[in-house]
């Protein structure tokens, strides 16, 4: 599978036609190969988060214990069109430890047909672009720094 990051651009500079929406141009400006497995389980249709300035994405997976959460890329150099690899968290980083599961790793978060990990929480990427504060659907909330990937909790 692979996620395209194509730059932004105003309705009235497409074909004449006038909106106060943005949209992404054609042709991507970078992309991100996504694999399944390497620790990484991704629904059939992965959830992405892309910064307004679209350097980073943050792709949400259907984690299993002990497998990441979330992955974060970056843009590569202008030079290259494929997207850099920046950290996988895990949801032990993310969720407060009273609510991950006591049993042994092979257990899932939740049975099959319930919600993904990431329901009723948000996401917020801060202004400048370079962080993405996560609140749980508990009120826990953490700060993830896109270009290090390092995670801190409030």
């Amino acid at each position: 599978m692979r996620l395209e990051v194509y730059p932004w651009g105003e309705f009235d500079a497409y074909k004449g036609v006038t909106a106060p929406n943005t949209y992404r141009e054609e042709g991507p400006e970078w992309a991100v190969s996504l694999r399944s497995g390497e620790r990484f389980n991704l629904s059939s249709c992965p959830l992405p988060l892309v910064t307004v300035n679209g350097k980073f994405v943050v792709v949400l997976g259907s984690t299993f214990f002990g497998d990441s959460a979330l992955r974060i890329y970056r843009r590569g150099s202008e030079l290259s069109t494929e997207g850099v690899l920046v950290r996988q968290i895990e949801l032990r980083e993310i969720w407060p430890a009273d609510k991950l599961p006591m049993d042994d790793k092979t257990k899932t978060y939740y049975d099959v047909g319930q919600p993904q990990w990431y329901t009723g929480g948000t996401f917020t990427f801060s202004v400048d672009s370079r962080t993405v504060t996560h609140t749980t659907r508990w009120g826990t909330t953490v700060d993830i720094n896109l270009e290090n990937g390092a995670v801190f909790r409030k």
